[in-house]
């Protein structure tokens, strides 16, 4: 079962609405590595990492080089508990905020899946 979005009103002062996100979404935590290619998402579960789905799309006759080639359009991230798929900027985020993030010493602004699992 996927988890309720808590939906809240909009405040009536058009400045406050504009800086108020009408959508709260809540205890979404980082699920698995995943790839999106325009609308296509491809994943695996973890431990995976963004190069096992690039190694099985390879060996399943889906060459990577040929999609950027024909598509720009493309972003490693992840996938969330809510089967949102997020930048690796946003998984950064949602993992700190959960308590996913494992830390090397290192600071980034992005998320790799080896600060998810090791």
């Amino acid at each position: 079962m996927l988890p309720l979005y808590e939906v809240m009103p909009l405040p009536s002062n058009k400045s406050q609405r504009e800086a108020t996100s009408a959508i709260f979404i809540s205890d979404e935590k980082i699920l698995s590595a995943a790839l999106r290619l325009g609308k296509l998402i491809v994943s695996m579960p973890n431990p995976h990492r963004h190069c096992h789905i690039m190694y099985e799309m390879d060996f399943a006759g889906i060459g990577l080089v040929d999609i950027l080639k024909q598509d720009s359009d493309f972003e490693e991230g992840f996938l969330t508990t809510h089967g949102r798929f997020v930048g690796r900027d946003k998984g950064l985020e949602i993992a700190k905020r959960e308590g996913q993030w494992i830390s090397d010493g290192f600071e980034r602004n992005e998320l790799f899946s080896e600060d998810v699992w090791r």
